[in-house]
């Protein structure tokens, strides 16, 4: 995204940053550095519908207007984390905002919590009519951490429970802040709110988050991923990836010769993939943060290798033909930064890919 345009969103929609120089360094802040092995997914909407040319958009637009904006977005762009987009058609009518509504979001998971929100809303957004809706559907207002949570039992026969998603029973609020927490889980509000209070690390204090951060700080939309067993969730034996793939000896031979030298592929403290967009097309990175320079450094050829000549075993074809294609490769600090095209101009498939697990280069052995 143009930088002088980023400015200019950051006077309009009235939020400040923190040191990091971006939305995303700002929504890490807010997640508990107490999650264990957290995933999160961002996405930065001023950010896309300034580059979709519809900064403006908000829920009060028409469906139609909407659905056209949500089109445009499958096509050229990816949302990581969506809110209630399932529930677009009457999310806004219902709750008196959508995602089109958000300054930026993220999902939270990790091991023991059900997903999880953190939405970041527009400035000129009605928060009071927003907060309304709660109280007139029973919710229980409670003080924690300079805000407060709404909360209610689940009840399946309310009709307004099929409008949004179940996170909504449990929903803190940060009116100076303007910033929505969503969770099935009560004392994940709590955590979140005694993060963003200071009473507890966020991840802005783990250093392979700030490292991803600062080479994701442009990003749209992007997936973090930390902790030391992150590349146990991708670790297939890239020769049998290969089978039912058209691909050249030349790569089979590389390949075979990498997994015969034996040579370690370390692991390493968080993973991140996002993207951004370079005259209209999408560009994406993928990084790995490591706890030492010399193992990033060790990888860097290796994880190539497999990220150039390795396959996609969901789709049975190269990475290069279904993912994307490698730009360049390399080591800034601790962390390998890779640069990627993704396949078809499809941003969405770098996180599929994530989702998956279908990332060979992505493994450690």
């Amino acid at each position: 995204m143009n930088k002088n345009l980023t400015a200019v969103l950051v006077v309009l929609l009235g939020f400040s940053w923190p040191a990091t120089g971006s939305a995303l360094g700002e929504a890490l802040a807010w997640i508990p550095a107490a999650i264990e092995e957290p995933t999160v997914a961002f996405t930065d909407w001023a950010a896309i519908k300034a580059e979709a040319g519809v900064p403006w958009l908000t829920g009060q637009a028409s469906l139609d207007v909407k659905t056209t904006f949500l089109r445009r977005i499958d096509q050229d762009h990816s949302a990581a984390s969506a809110f209630g987009l399932f529930h677009l058609a009457a999310h806004a009518e219902t709750w008196g905002f959508d995602s089109t509504d958000l300054v930026w979001e993220v999902q939270i998971s990790g091991h023991g919590i059900p997903p999880s929100y953190v939405l970041k809303l527009r400035e000129d957004l009605d928060l009071i009519a927003v907060l309304a809706r709660f109280e007139e559907r029973g919710f229980t207002r409670t003080a924690a951490h300079g805000g407060a949570i709404y909360s209610r039992a689940i009840d399946p026969s309310l009709d307004w429970v099929r409008t949004t998603e179940l996170s909504i029973h449990n929903t803190g609020v940060l009116e100076s802040e303007r910033v929505l927490i969503l969770s099935s889980s009560y004392p994940v509000v709590e955590l979140v709110l005694a993060t963003r209070a200071g009473d507890l690390p966020g991840l802005t204090e783990v250093d392979a988050a700030t490292a991803l951060a600062g080479v994701l700080e442009d990003s749209l939309s992007a997936l973090v991923m930390i902790g030391a067993s992150t590349c146990l969730h991708f670790s297939h034996n890239p020769m049998l990836d290969l089978i039912g793939a058209p691909v050249d000896d030349t790569a089979i031979d590389a390949l075979r010769a990498w997994l015969d030298s034996e040579e370690p592929l370390h692991g390493y403290a968080g993973l991140g993939v996002g993207y951004c967009h370079d005259d209209g097309r999408p560009i994406g990175t993928i990084a790995f943060a490591y706890p030492s320079a010399d193992d990033a450094v060790h990888d860097l050829e290796a994880r190539r290798l497999l990220a150039e000549q390795g396959a996609s075993r969901g789709a049975e074809a190269p990475i290069s033909e279904v993912l994307f294609t490698v730009q360049d490769a390399s080591v800034d600090d601790a962390t390998i930064v890779m640069t990627v095209r993704p396949a078809n101009d499809q941003p969405r498939r770098l996180f599929q890919m994530i989702w998956t697990a279908d990332a060979p280069f992505a493994a450690c052995r």
